[in-house]
């Protein structure tokens, strides 16, 4: 039986707090396994890190999960250590009892992932600069047309 699990951590900017940028962090498993001989699908219990998942993530080998953000700074790479700012919740609740409840290891199906090429396929694109402009230019005419009623278009 082949099982392969392939985690694509993905990070989001999500603004600036002074002089800290924020972000979050978006998780695509990519997880595949053969469909065991007599069985409909591949359960989750095929992927042992995902049976308990809070808890794989919170006592990982080496602790908690972490993170490391490198930026292209003028001198070069510059890696900062990410620091988790998520509160606790008001009301904590027991999280892998809570995901087990939810996600059975041996009834739920997990769907191969297959990965769909899509490099060949066109990039279609419009020139931002001149949408703004048309943008501004349509939102000034109506503020001037009618500065405190707005126009309803038929």
């Amino acid at each position: 039986m082949t099982v392969s699990q392939l985690l694509v951590w993905t990070a989001l900017p999500t603004g600036r707090k002074g002089t800290t940028l924020t972000l979050s962090v978006f998780l695509a498993p990519q997880l595949s396994a053969t469909v065991p001989s007599g069985d409909t699908f591949a359960p989750l219990s095929l992927f042992p890190d995902f049976v308990d998942w809070p808890s794989s993530i919170s006592s990982a080998p080496d602790g908690p999960i972490s993170f490391t953000v490198t930026f292209d700074g003028t001198d070069g790479p510059v890696s900062v250590p990410a620091t988790d700012v998520t509160s606790p919740p008001d009301d904590p609740v027991n999280a892998s009892a809570a995901w087990q409840a939810i996600f059975d290891p041996s009834t739920t199906q997990v769907e191969p992932f297959t990965f769909v090429d899509y490099s060949a396929l066109p990039v279609h694109s419009f020139p931002v600069n001149q949408i703004a402009g048309f943008v501004s230019s349509i939102y000034g005419t109506i503020g001037t047309l009618s500065p405190t009623e707005p126009i309803l278009l038929t």
